[in-house]
């Protein structure tokens, strides 16, 4: 069972725009993985509810500023862990851009992406601490039908763990062309 209510409203000809939605979600038998046992398990129910705000300013056709934020509990409502939170899910994470497209037609833009504290157990005895990423990005078309695009992700090389025993991407630069026909 699923319910999500919210809202999303216009401001300023567009230029602002804001939305909150709010949302609840039952799950019975969710299939987790257990790093006690190294095999997957189930968990009878979950309740999940929690928050998401939004926020777009555009200032001008060419600059734009995004954030959210989302408010997660997802609490184990059986067996032995009950009341517990639900592994590998932050409770708390969001997300800011700046995205910017020149005179030339060059865009540039840059995020940042936060997730809060999560456990990596069942149990919530392992702690996995938050983390916050750095994205920069850019792209230039060539013509019609070609894009040239590169961008940087873990621009500040942050030491992560999403999974615990698990190392995660360090700073990492990507190269293309995108083509459309």
């Amino acid at each position: 069972r699923n319910l999500d209510l919210g809202i999303e409203q216009a401001l300023l000809g567009d230029q602002v725009r804001f939305g909150v939605t709010w949302f609840n979600r039952r799950s019975t038998n969710l299939i987790v993985f257990s790093w006690d046992t190294y095999q997957s398990e189930n968990i009878g129910k979950v309740d999940t509810d929690g928050l998401e705000v939004a926020l777009q300013v555009r200032p001008d056709p060419h600059l734009q500023f995004a954030a959210n934020y989302t408010l997660t509990n997802a609490i184990n409502q059986s067996g032995t862990y009950l009341g517990k939170r639900l592994q590998l899910r932050p409770q708390h994470s969001g997300n800011v851009s700046a995205d910017w497209e020149t005179p030339v037609g060059l865009r540039l833009g840059a995020s940042l992406f936060l997730a809060g504290d999560s456990f990596d157990d069942q149990a919530n005895l392992v702690s996995l601490d938050g983390y916050a990423l750095v994205t920069l990005r850019a792209s230039m078309p060539l013509n019609d039908r070609l894009e040239l695009y590169g961008r940087i992700e873990n621009l500040t090389d942050a030491k992560y763990r999403t999974v615990a025993g698990y190392g995660t991407y360090g700073r990492a630069a990507y190269v293309g062309v995108r083509a459309k026909w």
